[in-house]
C-alpha cells in the first residue's frame, strides 16, 4: 500500500487507509461513496430508527454497498440473514470478493450509522480524563484536576531504530531523532506514510509519565481532538498490561481480537452495554484505524515477557496499519535475546522534566487547585492570582536549591513535590528522594487517616510497619503482586510476631486500600500504588531493623537498585554499603549512592570523601591501562562508557545535553588529563577546547563548527568522516583527534 500512495489522491487515500488488505480501489471507492451518501441528511435519521427498533439485521446497510457492486443478486438476503451469510450462498464462489466488501461495509456502515463507535471513543476517553499519577493519591484538602489541565507534553528523544526495517526515514525526521525535542504527536504524524512510525517503544524509568503520556494520547483521539496536532481520526485502545498478566501467563494467549472483544470493552463501563458487533474488535484492526496503546511491558511477569513480546510481534504484524505503542522500563525492555525483543522500530526515551516543563506543570497544577479550593466553574482573576503567587514561591525554592532540582527532573517525584508544598506551606521541603518518599508515606499512612476521621483499624495497628514488612517480602520473592489469601496471612504473621491486639485483618486490607490508597485492589490480587513505593518501603524496613546485610547479595541485581539508593539516603553513613559496591565492581550504583548521601552531618563527611577519591580511582583505571598501552580506540570508547557512568545513563546508553551541562567538572578534568598525559599533548578535551576557541567557540552547526571538525580530523572536503577512518594514533592524527 505504501508504494500506491503518492499515487492516490486524498479521498482514495483515506478510504484506503480503512479498508480491508487486499481489497481493490474501485470497491473501496463505491463503499466509501455509499458511506459518505448514508452519513448525511434525514435518510440517515431514518436508517437508524429501523436499525434500532426492528430486528432487521444491521448487515443490510452493507448489503446496499453490495448490491452496488453485484448487481443486487444478493441483497434481499442480507435483510434476513446475519453477516450475509445467505448473500454467500446466493452469490456463490464467484461473489466471495463481493460479499468480503458486503461484510466490511456492513460493520463499517453499522457502526457509523449508530454511532456506537464514536461512543465507544468517548467511553476510552472517560478512563483518560482525570489526572491520576500513580503513586500520588488524593488527599483532604487538594482537587482533582482534569487530564488536560495540567499535561505538561513530554519530550522524547530517539534510542535509535532497531534491525529488520528497510524503509528509510524522511530526512527532517531523520535529523529530528538526533536532537532532543520530540513530542509524540511528531512521531505519530508520520505513521500514515512510514511504517517506522506504527510501532513505537516509549522507554523511562519509573514515574516519568509513561502512563500518562499513553492516557493524553488516549484521551485526545477519544474526544476528537487529534485534528490539532494534525492526526486524522483513529480508534484508541488502551490496555494497562498489569490487568492481563493472567493471559499472558497462559501457554496460549488470546489473540488481540479477543482481549479486546471479551475484556477490555467490560472494563470501560458504559461501552460494555454498547451493541457493537462480535467481529468489532477484528475488524477495526484489520481495518487499520486502530491507534493500540500496551502501558507496561515490564510489569508483566519476567519468565512471561518472552513469550509476550512475541505474541505481540505476531500481532504487530498481523495488523500492520494499526499504530502501536508500547511503554516499559528499559531493563524490562532490553532483557530478552535480541531475535525475541519487542519488534519495534522506533525506541524513544522520555527526558527529564527540564525547568521550562517543572514550571509549567507547578503553574497549571496550582491553577487548577485554587479555582477548585474556591468552587470556581471557572478561573477568575483572583485564583488565577494565587495560583501564581504560590507557584512561583514554589519554583523559586526547585530553581534555587540543586537538591530539589534533581528530585523534579521526574514527573511522579515533582507531584509529590507540589502535594507536598500545598499540604504543608509551613514546612521545608525534603531535600533527597528518600526524605520526599518518607513524608508522603507519613501523608498517606498516618495524616490522611486522621484528616478524613474514619472509623478504621489502621490507628490501633502499626500499619507503617506492617507495609515495610510486606515491601521488604515482596521484594525478597521478587514479586510485584500477592494473592489476598497470601497477604492476609502475613498480616497477620505480623500481627502476632509484634504483639499486637488481634484485629479484622480483611478490614485492615480493605482501609489500606480505601484511606491510605497505598495498596490497590486489582481482584484476588494486590500491589502497591507504585513499585517506587514498595522499593523504598522495603528500604525503610532493612534500615529499621538494621540488617545491611539483607541488600549485600542483591548488590548487583538490578531490581534492587532503587532499593539500594533508598537506603543510601536513609542511614547516617553508607560507607561500609558504598566499600562492598567497590569490592563487587559495582562503581556505578556506589557512585549514585554517593549522591544520596550528600547532605551527611559533619562527622562523617570527610570518610564519605574519600570514598567518593576511591570511587573515581577504580573508575578510571581500565581507562588509564588502556591510554598506557596506546590503545586509542579502546580508550576512546571506554571514555565515552566512563562519561556514562559518571552522568548515572548508563541504561539509556547516550547523553543528552543537560547530561553534559551538569557533568562534574572533577571528572571532566581527570579524564582530560589522562589522556593529554597519556599523548604528550596530542589528544584531550582541554586541546580540543583551544582549537574550538580558535574557530569562534561554535555552539550550533555552521561554517565555524565545519571549520572546528576540519582542525580536528572529524571531517573531509565537508564531509563527516565514519569512526573507522579516523587515524587514532598521536602520530598521524590531527591534534585533537581524540577523544
Amino acid at each position: 500500500m505504501a508504494e500506491e500512495e503518492s499515487t492516490l489522491t486524498k479521498p482514495q487515500q483515506d478510504e484506503q487507509s480503512i479498508a480491508p488488505k487486499g481489497m481493490p480501489l474501485w470497491q473501496i471507492s463505491v463503499g466509501g461513496a455509499l458511506w459518505k451518501w448514508l452519513s448525511g441528511g434525514a435518510a440517515l435519521g431514518s436508517l437508524v430508527t429501523v436499525i434500532n427498533t426492528t430486528d432487521l439485521p444491521k448487515i443490510a446497510l452493507g448489503a446496499a454497498a453490495g448490491g452496488a457492486l453485484s448487481g443486487g443478486g444478493a441483497i434481499v438476503y442480507a435483510f434476513a440473514d446475519p453477516v450475509g451469510k445467505r448473500a454467500k450462498k446466493a452469490a456463490g464462489a464467484a461473489g466471495n470478493k463481493t460479499v468480503e466488501v458486503i461484510d466490511w461495509s456492513a460493520e463499517q456502515l453499522w457502526a457509523k450509522a449508530t454511532k456506537v463507535e464514536t461512543k465507544y471513543c468517548l467511553a476510552q476517553a472517560e478512563e483518560c480524563e482525570g489526572y491520576r499519577p500513580e503513586g500520588v493519591r488524593q488527599y483532604p484538602g487538594l482537587g482533582k484536576p482534569m487530564l488536560r489541565d495540567v499535561f505538561v507534553p513530554l519530550l522524547l528523544i530517539g534510542q535509535g531504530r532497531q534491525a529488520g526495517y528497510g524503509c528509510d526515514v524522511d530526512e527532517a525526521l531523520g535529523s529530528a531523532l538526533r536532537h532532543d525535542n520530540l513530542d509524540i504527536w511528531q512521531l505519530l504524524k508520520r505513521a500514515r506514510k512510514h511504517k517506522e512510525f506504527r510501532r513505537i517503544a516509549v522507554l523511562a524509568h519509573g514515574g516519568f509519565g509513561k502512563t500518562t503520556l499513553l492516557r493524553h494520547v488516549a484521551y485526545t483521539f477519544g474526544r476528537g481532538e487529534q485534528g490539532r496536532y494534525g492526526m486524522q481520526e483513529r480508534v484508541p485502545i488502551l490496555l494497562l498490561l498489569r490487568q492481563y498478566k493472567q493471559q499472558f501467563a497462559q501457554d496460549v494467549i488470546p489473540g488481540l481480537p479477543e482481549l479486546l472483544q471479551t475484556l477490555h470493552l467490560p472494563s470501560l463501563g458504559r461501552a460494555a452495554e454498547l451493541p457493537l458487533p462480535q467481529t468489532w474488535a477484528k475488524d477495526l484492526l484489520e481495518s487499520g484505524r486502530a491507534i493500540v496503546m500496551l502501558d507496561g511491558f515490564d510489569e508483566l511477569n519476567p519468565q512471561d515477557r518472552t513469550q509476550s513480546a512475541q505474541w505481540l510481534n505476531r500481532q504487530m504484524k498481523r495488523y500492520s496499519n494499526c499504530i502501536f505503542i508500547v511503554t516499559s522500563r528499559p531493563k524490562a525492555f532490553n532483557a530478552q535475546p535480541v531475535n525475541e525483543q519487542l519488534d519495534v522500530s522506533l525506541a524513544m526515551w522520555v527526558r527529564d522534566f527540564g525547568q521550562e516543563e517543572q514550571g509549567c506543570f507547578i503553574e497549571k497544577w496550582y491553577r487548577c487547585q485554587e479555582r477548585i479550593a474556591a468552587g470556581e466553574p471557572k478561573e477568575t482573576a483572583a485564583t488565577k492570582r494565587e495560583a501564581l503567587r504560590e507557584a512561583k514561591r514554589l519554583m523559586q525554592q526547585i530553581f534555587e536549591r540543586p537538591e530539589l532540582g534533581a528530585l523534579a527532573i521526574n514527573p511522579l517525584l515533582l507531584n509529590m513535590i507540589v502535594t507536598f508544598h500545598r499540604l504543608r506551606p509551613w514546612g521545608p521541603l525534603p531535600v533527597l528522594r528518600s526524605g520526599l518518599y518518607r513524608e508522603i508515606c507519613q501523608l498517606q499512612i498516618v495524616d490522611r487517616p486522621e484528616a478524613r476521621s474514619m472509623e478504621t483499624v489502621l490507628p490501633g495497628v502499626d500499619t507503617l510497619g506492617m507495609l515495610q514488612k510486606l515491601a521488604l517480602e515482596m521484594m525478597q520473592r521478587g514479586v510485584e503482586r500477592i494473592s489476598r489469601q497470601d497477604l492476609q496471612s502475613l498480616i497477620t504473621g505480623y500481627l502476632q510476631a509484634d504483639g499486637e491486639q488481634p484485629i479484622d485483618v480483611g478490614r485492615w486490607i480493605e482501609d489500606v486500600v480505601n484511606v491510605t490508597e497505598m495498596l490497590v485492589d486489582q481482584g484476588e490480587e494486590y500491589d502497591f500504588a507504585h513499585l517506587t513505593f514498595q522499593e523504598y518501603l522495603a528500604a525503610a524496613e532493612i534500615q529499621r531493623v538494621q540488617k545491611a546485610s539483607l541488600l549485600y547479595d542483591q548488590l548487583s541485581i538490578d531490581r534492587w537498585k532503587m532499593v539500594i539508593l533508598y537506603y543510601a539516603g536513609l542511614v547516617r553513613n553508607p560507607s561500609d554499603l558504598v566499600q562492598r559496591l567497590l569490592l563487587v565492581g559495582n562503581t556505578a550504583l556506589a557512585t549514585e549512592c554517593l549522591r544520596e548521601a550528600k547532605r551527611l552531618e559533619p562527622a562523617v563527611v570527610a570518610q564519605i570523601e574519600a570514598l567518593d577519591q576511591q570511587v573515581s580511582n577504580d573508575r578510571y583505571k581500565q581507562l588509564q591501562a588502556l591510554l598506557k598501552a596506546g590503545n586509542w580506540e579502546a580508550a576512546d570508547r571506554e571514555t565515552f562508557q566512563v562519561m556514562l557512568q559518571v552522568a548515572g545513563q548508563e541504561e539509556r546508553g547516550f547523553l543528552l545535553p543537560s547530561d553534559f551541562t551538569n557533568f562534574p567538572c572533577d571528572d571532566l578534568q581527570a579524564i582530560d588529563k589522562l589522556w593529554v598525559d597519556s599523548s604528550s599533548g596530542h589528544f584531550g578535551f582541554s586541546v580540543q577546547k583551544e582549537i574550538w576557541a580558535d574557530c569562534g567557540s561554535p555552539m550550533d552547526i555552521g561554517k565555524e563548527w565545519n571549520d572546528f571538525c576540519d582542525r580536528v580530523g572529524w571531517q573531509a572536503s565537508g564531509k563527516y568522516l565514519n569512526y573507522s577512518d579516523l587515524w587514532m594514533d598521536p602520530y598521524l592524527s590531527p591534534v585533537g583527534e581524540l577523544p
